[in-house]
């Protein structure tokens, strides 16, 4: 059976929920017209009056269900279901069979409960409000391979509406432009033929998980605990393929000099981990930047601890027993997917901690990155960077954390020129500019170079007429949008 009005729900992270697949029917799905706002004002001497402005408010969507199941306790487990369904922090989107290449998105508003209830069937209204009273119609896409002339987006729809960018490089530039006929976008500076260039980030080690060639056993002991066990790989991650045992932390423990065994007084050290949020486990990953004589110079942690599941997040300098943690707090989530980061140029310290997630289409992406700061005024922790640790643990004897991972590592040298110009990107890597969400995104992570006076736009209703540049560096620009009517 397949009701006349069927919709699914998608939410922020992807997964969906089809009504029909639940045991929901639709018997009703009615949205009513938008909400017009006008302010007005009256002028002395003049009939009637001058609008002022005009807005869309939020919109309501009145939904009646039908519910089938085989027994009461059934019904008493789908009233739960509905709950979890419908009640979200974020609006949701909503795709219905009626108009599949059309979406609104929604969240629910106010109670609602079972009618007609007899031993295994009911009925249900339930209230949804839009606060964003548009709808959104067919997804459109172009490819520009010839970015050297200005190019036409057309938007169907009866609104506004955000493109999407995305613009892979075929070499390295100081800046990307989207310009349109009133507006444009900026990323990174221009550069003159008298200005110096330079790649600002050089990439000296990446170690991502599927070989430990070149990992030996580490002269350094990792925090509060002991050396023992043995290091793998799995999938492209760094496991512990046994812990040992011990009544304190306890776990194997590696090292590996930076490639060509170089020493960088600047520098980027990123860690990507993967810690899930067992409450009966204990597991901590840990990357530990180490000097010429393996001394331990920082650190960067995901530690399972706590008997509520939570994962706690650490980062550290360190001058032999002078240790300063820059962070140590409950992360904002329960569990930890992403990365940390430590960047030092001279006595500046930055620290950057990313919540990772998965997009529709599978690809990863930064969906969370508060940012910390650091001033070595007294140069207590000025050692330069020789070779990388990695220890990966558990605690006493609490069962083996089934996930634990250290999922890659990379080491980027920062070069310096007073006076230059850095390359924002190079070859191969991909930007992408999110209008609606007023994001953009490098390979997947958070950019932050906008150009102060740039600013994300609309496409108006009929043609858009852009020009990218610089285009001798572009290979490919790809646009998608959406038309967006009520």
């Amino acid at each position: 059976m397949k009701s006349q009005y069927n919709f699914l729900i998608e939410y922020e992270d992807g997964e969906r929920v089809d009504m029909d697949s639940v045991g929901l029917w639709v018997e009703s799905f009615h949205i009513y017209s938008p909400n017009v706002v006008r302010k007005k004002s009256e002028i002395q001497g003049k009939h009637g009056a001058t609008q002022t402005s005009s807005r869309l408010a939020e919109r309501r969507i009145d939904i009646n269900f039908q519910v089938e199941t085989d027994s009461p306790m059934d019904l008493d487990d789908l009233k739960h279901t509905i709950y979890s369904i419908f009640y979200r922090d974020k609006p949701y989107k909503i795709i219905r069979d009626l108009t599949p290449s059309k979406y609104l998105f929604a969240c629910q508003e106010g109670e609602y409960d079972f009618d007609n209830i007899t031993s295994s069937d009911a009925d249900f209204s339930i209230t949804l409000t839009m606060l964003d009273p548009f709808i959104y119609g067919q997804k459109r896409e172009m490819v520009i391979n010839n970015p050297s002339a200005p190019f036409v987006l057309r938007n169907y729809g009866v609104e506004e509406t955000p493109p999407y960018f995305s613009i892979e490089l075929s070499g390295p530039t100081t800046l990307l432009d989207i310009i349109g006929e009133e507006d444009y976008m900026r990323i990174g500076r221009p550069s003159t033929v008298d200005d110096t260039t330079f790649k600002e980030y050089e990439n000296v080690l990446t170690e991502d998980g599927f070989n430990l060639t070149g990992w030996t056993s580490a002269l350094f002991t990792p925090d509060g605990g002991t050396k023992t066990g043995t290091m793998g790989v799995d999938s492209g991650n760094f496991i512990a393929t046994g812990f040992g045992s011990g009544t304190n932390w306890h776990g194997p423990t590696l090292s590996k000099s930076l490639n060509g065994s170089v020493v960088i007084p600047d520098f980027k050290v990123r860690a990507y981990f993967d810690v899930g949020s067992n409450p009966s486990q204990r597991a901590r990953t840990e990357v530990y930047l180490l000097d010429a004589a393996s001394n331990v110079i920082g650190k960067v942690a995901a530690v399972l601890r706590k008997s509520s599941g939570e994962v706690d997040v650490e980062i550290a300098l360190r001058n032999g027993s002078n240790v300063h943690y820059v962070v140590s707090m409950d992360w904002t989530y329960k569990e930890f997917f992403g990365y940390m980061d430590i960047i030092k140029k001279g006595k500046e310290f930055t620290f950057y901690i990313a919540q990772q997630g998965y997009r529709a289409d599978g690809r990863v992406y930064t969906r969370h990155k508060p940012k910390f700061t650091f001033q070595d005024d007294n140069s207590e922790f000025q050692k330069s960077l020789a070779a990388i640790g990695m220890h990966i643990g558990t605690h006493s004897n609490y069962p083996t954390p089934t996930r634990a991972k250290i999922r890659k590592i990379e080491v980027e040298k920062i070069n310096t020129q007073p006076e230059g110009i850095p390359f924002i990107g190079t070859t191969g890597d991909v930007f992408e500019f999110f209008h609606g969400e007023s994001e953009i995104y490098k390979n997947g992570d958070l950019f932050y170079g906008k150009d102060f006076g740039a600013r994300f736009f609309h496409l108006k209703p009929g043609e858009n007429v852009f020009l990218a540049n610089p285009p001798e560096v572009i290979r490919e620009i790809r646009a998608e949008w959406r038309d967006k009517g009520t």
